[in-house]
């Protein structure tokens, strides 16, 4: 279990800080919930405390984890070729394991794919990697105790 002022990641949104923990009453009875602040525009979120595991709740990674992620970010594996449909599976498939080097995974290969393509990446190829940057960029900034903007711009130098 969480406490007050834990620094959480959630596979699909981000990363954030545990403000409270909240009881609400339901109809099978009373039932305590995290109101999580999301690193990006400070959005909030209310998950059920007994459902973190099936979604996928984690503690953010440490500093170092993140230093590390950062340095070594260039040499992160480009996912193979294959159809829009099994790439798109694929990627979702990455993202929802919550692991900040499949989120990496992901923004590394769709990013590649739109700079050296003939065309632009298609609608939900270019959502995916918008979240997949909110995601990791969300925590690595959390975790390195730095602005949203400059990790994002580091993420995008590191991948020219």
């Amino acid at each position: 279990m969480y406490t007050v002022g834990d620094k959480v990641t959630h596979p699909m949104h981000g990363a954030g800080v545990i403000e409270q923990i909240v009881t609400r009453q339901e109809n099978a009875g009373a039932r305590q919930y995290y109101l999580l602040r999301l690193c990006v525009d400070s959005m909030t979120v209310l998950m059920p405390c007994d459902c973190c595991e099936a979604v996928g709740l984690r503690p953010t990674i440490t500093s170092e984890q993140a230093r590390q992620l950062l340095e070594q970010l260039d040499q992160v594996p480009l996912q193979k070729e294959g159809n829009w449909n099994q790439r798109y599976r694929e990627n979702m498939e990455r993202l929802k394991t919550g692991d900040p080097r499949q989120v990496a995974v992901v923004i590394r290969t769709l990013q590649r794919r739109e700079k050296t393509g003939r065309r632009s990446l298609p609608t939900g190829e270019r959502k995916m990697l918008n979240v997949a940057k909110k995601i990791l960029v969300s925590e690595l900034s959390l975790a390195l105790g730095e602005e949203y903007q400059k990790i994002e711009h580091i993420i995008e130098q590191i991948l020219v």
